[in-house]
């Protein structure tokens, strides 16, 4: 499968787990891109245990096995800084974990430019950032403030907010960082 295609499942899932008349049950695992699968084999190559990796992104192992099980965790559970850096302890990019190894490398925009955008958006349209949030389906409050909380959001409101304010999600995603961090 191509990683356009990937993008495609990806998107398509999360749209439709947005729309109100939706019901979680009429989505399968199998219709999100393989990332359990990914994440699996790229913590074996790195010769790391469950329970190591688990320990890096601080998440119990119950919870760490979840992630290799069933591809929407990687995508609804993680938030983005678990999900870099699990990447950065596997050695990989985080949108390759996701998609797959054909994504574009390129940058998307920084966390305090998305911030900006929404500034500018609530000021367009001369909403509130709760009537903006309600929109979109997530509370964006924190983020006019302070944009390292979309470090707090997962792949999928990561997603609705890029939607809403028209920008790639996936260059924008962080790639990886340190356990340290």
């Amino acid at each position: 499968m191509t990683a356009d295609s990937e993008r495609e499942r990806a998107e398509r899932v999360m749209r439709a787990r947005a729309a109100p008349a939706v019901e979680d049950a009429s989505i399968e695992d199998d219709d999100w891109p393989p990332a359990a699968q990914r994440i699996a084999r790229a913590r074996e190559r790195a010769g790391l245990t469950h329970g190591e990796v688990a320990h890096h992104i601080d998440v119990n192992s119950a919870w760490y096995w979840d992630i290799e099980s069933f591809d929407d965790e990687a995508f609804t559970v993680l938030s983005l800084k678990q999900l870099a850096t699990l990447a950065g302890v596997l050695g990989v990019d985080a949108r390759a974990l996701l998609l797959g190894d054909d994504i574009s490398r390129a940058r998307g925009l920084a966390f305090s430019d998305i911030s900006r955008r929404l500034a500018e958006r609530l000021q367009r349209d001369q909403v509130t950032v709760d009537q903006f949030g309600d929109a979109v389906g997530w509370d964006l409050t924190a983020v006019l403030t302070d944009p390292e909380s979309l470090w707090e959001f997962n792949v999928e409101g990561f997603f609705a907010i890029a939607e809403a304010l028209e920008f790639d999600w996936v260059a924008a995603l962080p790639a990886a960082v340190s356990p340290s961090q």
